[in-house]
């Protein structure tokens, strides 16, 4: 071997270590709980000591007033999140005992605006029964949406009075697979430009952003259509009706005002700090110095 083609293989196997070691200190990390940042409309960690019976919304704006006499506050969660709620069979957490209807002008970016709405949620199945996630619901014509999972294992994102109902299949092969009982972030984004996306990730230190599992179309909703906002459950106007309940818990609810990126919910990659990028370059450079020095 000529002593060229020695020398770049010295450099090139430094240059590796020294990436071998980037990766080692770069990782990926569960970013939360949330807070609150420009973009964010409502925020509602659930985590309220059992009996409580109501749920702040951190910006404060939008506190469940009413949680059902069933449901447990309180419940375990993922570690780093205080508590959720474990819904009950007569619903989770609504804005309202007396189904007040509000405006869907506050859970979007504008008239037919961007939006993202996303949660925690820990089921025990995806078969049997559609479980509510986060609705906009009500009577006759204060309904708008409704995220939830469908009775066939999907992800559905289905506006009530027009637009496309997006149903895609919850994964169940993968690193993001259903597991019964376990933590699943899922989120659903809307661009304000007919584009619409559905997220499906596990709540894993090792994810380093959400989960896209399929898209599909939505022109918007306008500013003036009402619905009664639940958590884990929805709201019908007609005697306080209260149904489609999630199967477990839920936990770190948020509605923003764009269409959040894979990179900016509940998982990121977590760079190193700048003393430690610092330190791994300087000990790359005596390297590539002692290497150079080897050559001549």
């Amino acid at each position: 071997m000529s002593r060229e083609v020695k020398n770049l293989v010295s450099i090139s196997v430094v240059f590796a270590l020294g990436m071998f070691v980037f990766a080692g200190i770069a990782g990926a990390a569960v970013v939360g709980p949330y807070t609150v940042d420009a973009n964010t409309l409502h925020l509602w960690h659930l985590d309220e000591a059992a009996g409580t019976g109501t749920a702040a919304d951190v910006v404060g704006t939008a506190n469940m007033g009413w949680v059902s006499g069933d449901a447990t506050q309180g419940a375990s969660t993922y570690a780093g999140f205080g508590s959720s709620i474990l819904a009950g069979a007569g619903g989770c957490a609504g804005y309202s005992n007396t189904s007040i209807a509000t405006a869907q002008s506050d859970y979007q970016g504008g008239n037919y605006g961007a939006f993202t709405y996303e949660a925690m949620v820990n089921v025990s199945t995806l078969t049997g029964a559609y479980q509510s996630i986060f609705t906009r619901e009500g009577d006759v014509h204060d309904r708008c949406f409704q995220f939830r999972i469908t009775d066939t294992g999907g992800l559905q994102f289905a506006p009530v009075q027009g637009g496309t109902i997006t149903t895609v299949a919850i994964p169940t092969t993968g690193a993001d697979a259903f597991v019964a009982n376990e933590w699943f972030h899922t989120a659903v984004t809307g661009d304000g430009a007919g584009n619409l996306a559905l997220y499906w990730t596990r709540v894993s230190d090792s994810a380093t952003e959400a989960n896209l599992i399929g898209t599909g179309s939505f022109a918007g909703f306008s500013d003036a259509q009402n619905g009664e906002t639940a958590i884990g459950e929805q709201d019908r106007g007609f005697g306080d009706i209260r149904g489609l309940p999630i199967l477990g818990s839920i936990d770190e609810v948020r509605v923003s005002s764009i269409a959040r990126g894979a990179d900016d919910m509940l998982f990121a990659t977590v760079v190193p700090e700048p003393s430690t990028l610092a330190l791994l370059a300087t000990g790359l450079f005596g390297l590539l110095c002692y290497a150079w020095k080897k050559r001549k």
